[in-house]
């Protein structure tokens, strides 16, 4: 899996190191690659209500799978390996993100 700053959660990846406080994502998480997503951005919790609501929570045991497994292809032994490493603060150009975020809220995307 490639991950992008088009793929992830934006506020979170702009917030993770301008706010003293721990960032839930909450909108979209339905399998593991959503999760680690929102990890990659800088996310501490997931929230994962509505996909147990659709599919049990069996899906619970899945996402982890999917998580431990990415983990184990990229080497990583935890969680805080990669949190944030998407986030704005590891960019090369932070600029777009808060260019993008600025064009989504002018133009109604947001």
């Amino acid at each position: 899996m490639r991950w992008n700053k088009e793929t992830l959660s934006k506020e979170v990846a702009i917030l993770f190191t301008q706010v003293r406080c721990d960032l839930a994502a909450t909108t979209g998480v339905h399998e593991g690659a959503a999760v680690i997503k929102q990890l990659l951005a800088g996310a501490r919790v997931v929230q994962v209500c509505s996909t147990l609501y659709r599919n049990g929570l069996g899906r619970i045991e899945e996402m982890t799978r999917e998580l431990s497994s990415w983990m184990d292809k990229q080497g990583h032994g935890a969680i805080e390996d990669f949190r944030g490493r998407m986030s704005m603060e590891f960019s090369d150009k932070p600029e777009q993100y808060e260019r993008l975020q600025y064009i989504k809220v002018y133009s109604g995307l947001g």
